[in-house]
């Protein structure tokens, strides 16, 4: 991979997720969001930049493994992120169902950075 390009997607995608995050953050303040809704959606952002990170370095390790084991390690992590990621989840609706919104939207800015990367690319 290209070394130069990687760092400018990386580093627009994770500033695009932190800017979706913070416009969602300002809407759910007008609709009257607790402190709980701004807890979540940070952990979400959080948890959203973790994910993307796991994913590169999964894919870049599995670039030098050989066909099948790269297929069995690629879906390992996909299902170890997955699991990780059903965990926060229910551990964020035992503390309230503000926070389990909050990480929701937090994990959508992952969708939303890599959609807008795409959308930037194609111009």
């Amino acid at each position: 991979m290209n070394k130069p390009y990687d760092s400018i997607v990386k580093g627009k995608l994770v500033i695009s997720m932190v800017i979706y995050s913070v416009i969602v953050y300002f809407i759910g303040a007008l609709l009257g969001g607790s402190l709980w809704w701004a807890v979540g959606l940070a952990i979400g952002t959080i948890f959203a930049i973790g994910k993307f990170r796991a994913i590169e370095n999964s894919l870049k390790r599995a670039m030098h493994l050989s066909e099948a084991k790269a297929t069995t390690y690629s879906q390992r992590q996909y299902f170890v992120r997955y699991g990780i990621t059903a965990i926060v989840l229910l551990v964020a609706a035992m503390v309230s169902v503000e926070t389990l919104i909050g990480i929701f939207f937090g994990l959508l800015g992952m969708k939303v950075g890599a959609y807008s990367e795409l959308i930037n690319v194609q111009k």
